[in-house]
């Protein structure tokens, strides 16, 4: 009787010790499972980091193009100012020209100085935008 006992006690240890062996197999493959996992992540994160940084770099050209359009835009609209007075110059003289006849009536002298001096102007401000 006591040898029957054994044999069960024993086959009762020999099952809990393969349910503990089976349950070790499962946690050693859900850690590889894991494991996997993990390094596909951490591929992931250092692909989306490169991907940060060349979105970054990116966005830094497209602010310095944005800057230089803005300042190309600001310098055309200090000479629309001054090509508006020279256009209203010239246009003057050509209206006196017809009034009067003749251009010797009108005193082409001064307009054509104020007429290279804000031609200057403007060159000095193209100059100045271009250093």
């Amino acid at each position: 009787m006591q040898e029957e006992e054994f044999l069960r006690e024993n086959g009762y240890l020999l099952s809990k010790f393969e349910e503990v062996q089976g349950q070790f197999l499962l946690l050693k493959s859900q850690l590889r499972s894991q494991k996997a996992i993990i390094e596909g992540l951490n591929y992931d994160l250092a692909q989306s980091q490169a991907e940060i940084e060349r979105l970054k770099l990116s966005n830094k050209r497209l602010r310095e193009q944005l800057s230089a359009q803005e300042a190309r835009f600001n310098e055309q609209s200090i000479l629309v100012s001054e090509n508006f007075k020279i256009r209203n110059n010239f246009s003057k003289i050509v209206t006196d020209i017809e009034e009067k006849g003749s251009a010797e009536n009108v005193n082409l002298k001064e307009f054509l100085s104020t007429l290279i001096e804000e031609i200057d102007i403007c060159i000095n401000q193209l100059s100045m935008d271009r250093e």
